[in-house]
């Protein structure tokens, strides 16, 4: 696999969950929920 990114979290992600138009959410041992969006290959933040 390519590298496209990295994702963050406070303790182990537990769950991940893909949304509509390109989300897709995360939840780590905390309890915190975070979401993020998919980018096209090439396109910068």
């Amino acid at each position: 696999f390519n590298e496209r990114g990295k994702m963050y979290s406070k303790e182990e992600v537990r769950a991940i969950q893909v949304g509509p138009g390109g989300l897709f959410f995360t939840g780590d041992g905390t309890g915190e929920l975070r979401v993020w969006k998919w980018l096209a290959q090439g396109t910068k933040a």
